[in-house]
């Protein structure tokens, strides 16, 4: 152990303080004198840099500590508003089903159990569901969340305070509001986000920087509101009433104008000298920050102490060592010139060296210690060396108990490895492959595991490293989702379809009764008559549009390459009559890929884009339709531009849900399925749909396909596939669609 610790470096030092020439010998003594007080001062100030650079680095950790807490509270504060915003615009919240949403609450709160309270309110403000059932049926129509969501709208986020819903504890509150329409106000869904289920987040970042030292050495932690009072802290728990502000402790004054960083301070209620570091939470996204102060603390003593035993064990070493060595130090040091310049660059390259491999480890031991993520690390027979915290926390197992063991050990299906191992090798590594692992108990853990080959400094594999993702909560409510949306698919065609025929029988008899009847009839019962033939024929387009809503992903076509080009043009020629007539301006900007996907959904999905652009264009205005295609990545990005009379930004987020529409049917004709529909078959290819627009300036229409692989989709490629035909069954006949030999493109809705 000892050679080990013996570097170049280490020997370096005596000949650095031996290149001091002798003159005569008549300066020895002075020079004895002169080494000795030198090496007294150079000591002191050497201890005091290094005291500086102790403090320095502690106070970067704690500020980097400080901001890590910052940030995790964005974030999982980011969650929980992400989380109202979808409660507000699930289906659930928006039927009859009052078991159903106390249901989505029980998951929501199994998944998650930072939510003290959820509950969800009718338009007066009485609440229909909640998490705890005996608040269900009080009235919330007095309070401030419950008016702000339905006078204002948007979400609603109350700061920190005790909350009566989950016995005083302090809680963020956050609120949306339910809405049928852009002008009907169902009611509200709301949440209480608990302030200690949020203290696991200081007690996670904050284990790391803890010391052995004694009560004085455990790191403390703080959390202050905008005005800085005491939210919650790990020592005293005087949430609610203190200030620190008040106080005068500097850090909290520091805080609130200021970046992240630290200061040295005094502790108010201990009376030693601390390092404290700081940070401001900033928010995230559309979460507007709370602008709360998080402050991490370790005592000056606490950090300085290792330091102190270093040089003072080296203090007691030198003086043995340093005294002996002064009466050789003329005769080594003819001997040492010789080699100093050597020694001083084998010495840098060996410092250098053993920096880089203390920092790797560093840097290593800190990602396994704070990755929430499971991480291992296996040899070449397939035995794990190394099992990170994240890794025990999720499968279940100290690591003890599984380093050693072979990886197999740890799946549900041992087989799985092989196949994974064959993928690593043929591709260097695997990315994102779902392993089911199992815990100590034998029930499955999904994991999402990226692995990678483990070299050595000559580039010899040594090994593999595993970074999982636990994915087993998702994947259970993925499935859940999928359930539940295949049997509201099959519910709305049968519905759907079932109301066809009594509609053409009361559109028929209308028509009768018009040709045999319209002479005996008064003005005005004419009318009535053609409003139910009108109505009728409106109610026939809009079942038309859900049915071919709901067979987007139940009835598919064949997938295959498909060119772009060639299913523009087709869009073009069957919409010739209406560009004529509009006089429109319609260009190809661009040459178009090949594509990998259902050929009939993507002829639709361009039709019903030309047709939506052609409708909403500028009265008594040419309409203009731009066209074009760019490379991104790994994935194509289509785009269709119009002049015509915009979206205001704030309607951007609604226009491709399902009957959603700017404009009433008299003002202009549709059922609003059609961009419900063009979204639905780009999330069916995998892709995103997004709009550009403002009101009176145009839009410009986005939306991304991925590139297919082994050459193909490259732009420019010749389009003569042959057609490609697919049958549905509809009615007990037999549909067949082609897209050469059809006159025209399948259009839906075709509603902004």
């Amino acid at each position: 152990m000892s050679a080990l610790l013996l570097s170049p470096i280490d020997r370096m030092s005596p000949n650095a303080i031996m290149q001091i020439p002798k003159s005569s010998y008549q300066w020895l003594s002075w020079l004895r004198i002169f080494l000795v007080v030198g090496v007294l001062a150079l000591g002191a100030v050497a201890v005091s840099l290094l005291e500086n650079q102790t403090v320095e680095s502690a106070g970067r950790s704690l500020t980097q500590v400080a901001a890590d807490i910052a940030y995790k509270l964005d974030l999982l504060l980011f969650e929980r508003y992400g989380d109202i915003q979808t409660m507000a615009q699930s289906g659930v919240f928006h039927g009859q089903d009052v078991q159903a949403m106390n249901n989505y609450f029980d998951l929501l709160q199994e998944a998650y159990p930072v939510y003290r309270w959820l509950a969800v309110t009718d338009e007066q403000g009485r609440i229909i569901a909640a998490s705890d059932r005996s608040s269900i049926g009080g009235d919330q129509s007095h309070k401030p969340w419950f008016q702000a969501v339905r006078d204002r709208g948007g979400i609603h986020i109350q700061n920190a305070e005790p909350s009566p819903e989950v016995g005083g504890v302090m809680a963020v509150a956050f609120s949306a509001p339910i809405l049928g329409s852009p002008e009907e106000f169902l009611g509200a869904v709301t949440a209480r986000v608990g302030l200690p289920d949020l203290q696991q987040v200081f007690d996670r970042t904050v284990i790391p920087i803890q010391m052995p030292e004694g009560p004085s050495a455990m790191g403390e932690w703080h959390l202050l509101d905008k005005d800085g009072n005491l939210l919650a802290d790990s020592v005293l728990h005087e949430e609610g009433k203190v200030n620190l502000g008040d106080l005068g402790v500097q850090s909290a004054l520091v805080s609130a104008s200021g970046p992240p960083g630290y200061v040295e301070e005094w502790h108010k209620r201990r009376g030693v000298p601390i390092l404290r570091g700081y940070a401001r939470t900033k928010g995230m996204g559309e979460f507007p920050s709370l602008h709360w102060t998080v402050l991490v603390n370790l005592d000056r003593s606490v950090i300085l102490a290792p330091l102190h035993r270093i040089v003072w064990n080296l203090g007691l070493v030198g003086s043995i060592i340093f005294f002996p060595l002064i009466g050789l130090l003329y005769w080594l040091s003819y001997l040492l010139k010789q080699e100093s310049g050597q020694a001083q660059a084998e010495a840098a390259r060996a410092l250098t060296a053993e920096q880089d491999s203390r920092a790797a480890r560093d840097q290593l031991a800190d990602v396994l210690d704070h990755a929430p993520d499971p991480i291992f690390f296996s040899d070449t027979e397939g035995n794990i060396t190394r099992f990170s915290r994240g890794a025990e926390r999720v499968l279940g197992y100290p690591a003890e108990a599984i380093v050693s063991k072979p990886v197999t050990e740890l799946l549900l299906e041992p087989d799985q490895w092989k196949p994974i191992l064959d993928e690593l090798h043929n591709k260097g590594e695997v990315v994102g492959r779902e392993v089911e692992f199992r815990n100590p108990d034998g029930q499955p853990v999904i994991i999402s595991l990226t692995l990678s080959v483990l070299r050595n400094a000559g580039g010899e594999p040594v090994g593999t490293v595993g970074l999982c993702k636990d994915v087993t909560a998702g994947k259970r409510t993925e499935e859940s989702l999928r359930i539940s949306n295949q049997e509201l698919e099959h519910f709305v065609y049968a519905i759907s379809h079932d109301l066809q025929a009594p509609l053409r029988g009361m559109q028929g008899f209308a028509v009768l009764l018009l040709k045999r009847a319209k002479e005996r009839l008064d003005q005005k019962e004419r009318h009535y008559l053609e409003r139910i033939q009108k109505g009728a024929e409106r109610m026939e387009e809009l079942i038309r549009d859900l049915l071919d809503y709901s067979r987007i992903e139940r009835i598919s076509h064949p997938w295959e390459l498909v060119p772009m080009e060639q299913i523009i043009h087709q869009v073009r020629l069957d919409m010739e009559d209406r560009i004529r007539h509009t006089h429109a301006d319609f260009k190809v900007e661009s040459s178009f890929p090949w594509v990998y996907g259902d050929r009939v959904r993507l002829a639709q999905l361009w039709a019903n884009l030309v047709s939506n652009a052609l409708k909403y264009a500028k009265s008594g205005e040419p309409p203009v339709i731009h066209i074009g295609c760019q490379e991104d990545g790994q994935h194509f990005t289509f785009f269709i531009r119009d002049n015509g009379i915009g979206i205001p930004p704030e309607f951007h987020g609604k226009i491709f849900g399902i009957f959603n529409r700017l404009h009433t049917h008299e003002q202009i004709e549709g059922t609003g399925i059609g961009l419900a529909i063009v979204k639905r078959i780009v999330d069916f290819h995998r892709g995103k749909i997004w709009v550009e627009s403002e009101e009176g300036k145009g839009s410009m229409f986005f939306f991304t396909l991925p590139k297919t692989s082994g050459g193909y989709g490259k732009k420019g490629r010749p389009v003569s596939p042959s057609p490609e035909k697919s049958v549905e069954a509809i009615d007990g006949r037999e549909t067949e669609y082609s897209l050469r030999t059809s006159s025209s493109i399948p259009l839906s809705g075709e509603e902004k």
